[in-house]
């Protein structure tokens, strides 16, 4: 990965110097614009839309912003001296339990810079976790001041996710308003219902993929190697209009699903067990054969398991 960026993480008096990565790539299949006649890329002329002059010069091109009494012309110079004090420093100023994901804007993996700096790297980290805290603060990326929040998921790897503004987050106004006044009980507990049936305990999201993009790769494939389309298999729509229909049928299905993992997984249980009883190896040498008994492992009770003291660093 490539740093996009480098600075320091500033919370009190410490002082942390840190690379940034990107923490998402883009795995969107993009198009080209072409002359379908002989596959040439378009060029689109930089055209002034006033005087009509073509091919300009990006000395020639500058900015510009759009008030209630004309246009406002900004050049370089108007913009290098604004005032970014939190330039190449994450300046944290308060810690918080959580923040609204609709604030969320994108995500970043934060790296020490040097070996010399893993010590108050992995201190934050630890305080982040042992806290379950995440740090609220402003940063300058990409010539723009941003609201930044830090956070420790897995391992210790500190997750800078940048936030929107509070003025940048939209209030709801729909034409059709819901009032939560139109929910029957029966529909209620039927939701509840399908809700519990397909809840887990954990996420996994690796067992989502993008169908659209496999099924464009496959296309394109296809195509490389000058073979039609392959068909491509669309999903039954449901032509049910009634919400309680809707709702009946939803609940049989969920629960028809249930009973077939909970069928797995009592299948899968006798495997695993017989699985974990073949501890028998042999192992034959030059001319004797030797066999191993592999004893099976205790696995102590709770009621007898010692429970551990994790040791903590004395600080002076």
């Amino acid at each position: 990965m490539r740093a996009v960026w480098k600075g320091v993480i500033s919370f009190g008096l410490a002082n942390i110097a840190v690379r940034l990565y990107s923490a998402t790539e883009d795995k969107d299949i993009r198009f080209k614009s072409v002359h379908v006649g002989c596959g040439g890329g378009i060029k689109m002329p930089r055209m002034c839309t006033k005087c009509g002059e073509q091919g300009l010069a990006s000395s020639a091109i500058g900015k510009g912003y759009e008030t209630g009494d004309g246009l406002v012309l900004l050049d370089e110079s108007d913009l290098a001296d604004l005032p970014l004090s939190t330039s190449r420093r994450i300046e944290i100023e308060q810690f918080v339990t959580d923040v609204d994901p609709i604030y969320h804007e994108k995500m970043y993996y934060l790296e020490p810079d040097g070996p010399e700096m893993i010590q108050a790297y992995e201190l934050l980290a630890h305080g982040l976790k042992g806290t379950r805290r995440i740090g609220i603060g402003k940063a300058a990326l990409r010539q723009r001041e941003r609201m930044v929040a830090l956070s420790v998921l897995d391992g210790n790897v500190i997750r800078l996710t940048t936030l929107r503004w509070p003025d940048e987050v939209r209030v709801p106004e729909f034409m059709h308003m819901p009032t939560g006044e139109s929910t029957t009980t029966a529909g209620y507990l039927m939701a509840c219902e399908i809700i519990k049936s397909m809840a887990v305990d954990e996420l996994d999201l690796t067992q989502y993929s993008d169908e659209y993009r496999n099924a464009l790769e496959r296309v394109i494939e296809a195509k490389v190697a000058g073979q039609s389309s392959p068909a491509i298999e669309s999903k039954p729509q449901s032509n049910v209009v009634d919400l309680m229909a809707a709702l009946r049928a939803s609940v049989e299905k969920a629960r028809a699903d249930r009973q077939a993992r909970e069928a797995a997984t009592e299948q899968a249980i006798p495997a695993l067990v017989g699985s974990r009883r073949a501890t028998k190896t042999t192992r034959t040498g030059q001319g004797k054969g030797t066999e191993k008994i592999l004893a099976p492992v205790k696995v102590a009770s709770s009621t007898s398991r010692a429970t551990r003291t994790p040791k903590v660093a004395s600080q002076s």
